[in-house]
């Protein structure tokens, strides 16, 4: 079985797990909508119930910033839990999809967390201290904007990927400190947040009422988070048939195949990703050491003109060097712009980890070593060449 059939298998494969895993799920966009329908009904049949009672609009709001904050504060500490494999085969550049979907998700959970915490905070016109919401509203907005940051700078688009994206790496100790610090955070206000809950039920602060409507408007950003997961999941399956659909009507090549899979679902491997620029410095490489060698023959050929002759032997020193610089240029613009990618991946929290920062520097070493001779070889001939 040739590889290309064994690629046509391997897609069969992700297909069948896709379906899988959606049958298991068990929830469809259709259930999804039917049930956001059903909760605003439950909203709406509340409404009278809650204005009934006098503070009724100040008080809803209240229970709805503590009981997002409760909700958002339990996701993100349940996320910090997830495991990570160690496989040097798992070491790959997530793949590039061209849009920031992690970043959307959070958002869709912390929003409505901001956006009740902070307007209670500041909209509700009273002298009690409203520090618990506001010390929500301002963790929670801080933690978004540093998860659109860091992920808006893996899907920008970049000859080279994110060091961020580089995933199974180990986390910095900055990074650890700076979790630990918000897990903490998250714990205490979670805390704080469902001993508020406790006391306005035993203290018959909230009606019947309003805790159900707050309850309900917590569901409905749980819904579209799920909903928007259902979604992505459809739009993988569909970049899968659409893959399969190239293969057999448009017979594309096994090296495409292979080369779509990893850039739309699988990534690149981190070796593999890097010697691929390496191979792209050592052609151009081969193309100033092929245009190096032809100096001998140049040179023999400036020699044999007439002294006399100033211009003609001025007009092909000038050729020469022009042809060589322009051939070096286009090396070191490659090599500098890897450079600069692996010394700020060396001083990045991924560098922590034995594995790629072991890598790093091997390919940092490497790019000096090749950097110097060819540096020495075009300096050597430049000299040469003005000595004529």
């Amino acid at each position: 079985m040739n590889k290309k059939e064994d690629l046509k298998n391997y897609i069969q494969a992700l297909q069948e797990q896709e379906k899988s895993q959606e049958s298991k799920n068990g929830i469809t966009l259709w259930g999804i909508g039917a049930g956001l329908i059903y909760i605003a009904w439950q909203i709406i049949s509340k409404i009278s119930n809650i204005q009934e009672t006098p503070n009724s609009a100040e008080q809803l709001l209240e229970l709805l910033s503590i009981l997002t904050t409760v909700v958002a504060c339990i996701l993100f500490i349940a996320s910090n839990y997830s495991s990570t494999s160690k496989s040097t085969f798992d070491y790959r550049f997530s793949p590039n999809t061209k849009h920031t979907t992690t970043s959307t998700s959070i958002a869709i959970l912390l929003i409505p967390t901001i956006a009740s915490t902070l307007a209670f905070a500041y909209a509700i016109e009273t002298t009690e201290p409203k520090l618990f919401q506001k010390i929500s509203g301002y963790s929670f907005l801080t933690l978004l904007l540093l998860f659109f940051l860091a992920e808006y700078s893996t899907t920008v688009n970049k000859s080279m990927p994110d060091v961020s994206s580089i995933s199974a790496g180990e986390h910095g100790k900055t990074v650890k400190i700076f979790t630990l610090a918000l897990t903490s955070l998250f714990t205490l206000l979670a805390s704080v947040g469902a001993w508020k809950i406790i006391e306005g039920i035993f203290s018959k602060n909230y009606t019947e009422a309003q805790f159900e409507t707050a309850f309900n408007l917590c569901l409905i950003p749980i819904c579209i988070f799920i909903a928007k997961g259902i979604r992505d999941n459809e739009r993988k399956s569909n970049n899968l048939n659409k893959l399969q659909r190239d293969i057999y009507i448009h017979d594309i090549s096994t090296e495409e195949i292979e080369f779509r899979l990893k850039e739309e679902f699988i990534g690149f491997h981190f070796d593999e990703r890097m010697q691929s620029e390496i191979d792209k410095i050592q052609i151009k490489i081969e193309s100033f050491i092929e245009v190096a060698e032809q100096y001998a023959e140049t040179r023999e050929r400036i020699s044999s003109i007439a002294p006399h002759l100033k211009y003609e032997i001025d007009g092909h020193k000038s050729e020469y060097r022009k042809k060589i610089s322009d051939s070096f240029n286009s090396y070191n613009n490659l090599f500098d712009e890897l450079k600069r990618w692996v010394d700020r991946a060396l001083l990045s929290t991924k560098a922590n980890d034995t594995y790629v920062k072991t890598k790093l520097t091997e390919i940092k070493d490497h790019l000096a070593n090749s950097y110097m001779a060819n540096s020495e070889t075009l300096n050597r001939i430049l000299k040469d060449l003005e000595s004529l």
